[in-house]
């Protein structure tokens, strides 16, 4: 996989999608490994959405 960049709007969003659908369905659909997603995951709780 390249390497992409992803605001932080962006990364909220795919982790939003990926308490639906699953982390690993998210991640592929996203084009990242499923491990980003739950980095991204506990960034998002630790900040919070609207930082």
């Amino acid at each position: 996989m390249s390497k992409k960049q992803f605001d932080q709007q962006q990364k909220v969003a795919i982790v939003e999608n990926a308490k639906g659908i699953g982390v690993k369905e998210a991640s592929k659909i996203a084009g990242v490994y499923y491990t980003t997603v739950y980095e991204w995951s506990r960034e998002t709780e630790a900040i919070g959405k609207e930082a």
